[in-house]
């Protein structure tokens, strides 16, 4: 499984009138999906309550053993699947993201 766990810290300085989506700085070779606070991102209709990132650096691919192992069940939750349209743009900016592995570049 391919994962990149979405974070609520902004790693990196981006300019302050940011939008919800995709930002990628090739001069910086920098690149993150910005999930906007409180807007709907799933078909239940949830949004983060705070502005919320998943970089291209932090993709890696573990099995579904390893991830329960390290990230017990108790430490997150489910909460409902992205809506096709957001999981597509997911997709597509961390594949385009300039600092994204080769090796995870293919497979998405």
């Amino acid at each position: 499984m391919i994962i990149s766990l979405p974070s609520s810290v902004q790693n990196i300085s981006v300019p302050e009138n940011k939008k919800h989506g995709c930002i990628n700085l090739p001069v910086v070779n920098f690149g993150c999906y910005f999930f906007e606070n409180q807007v709907a991102i799933t078909e239940c209709g949830f949004g983060f309550p705070f502005d919320t990132f998943v970089y291209a650096y932090w993709i890696t691919d573990k099995t579904i053993e390893t991830i329960d192992y390290i990230y017990k069940p108790k430490d997150y939750s489910l909460i409902g699947r992205l809506t096709i349209q957001e999981y597509q743009d997911v997709l597509t900016c961390l594949k385009n993201s300039p600092n994204i592995k080769s090796k995870y570049r293919k497979l998405l």
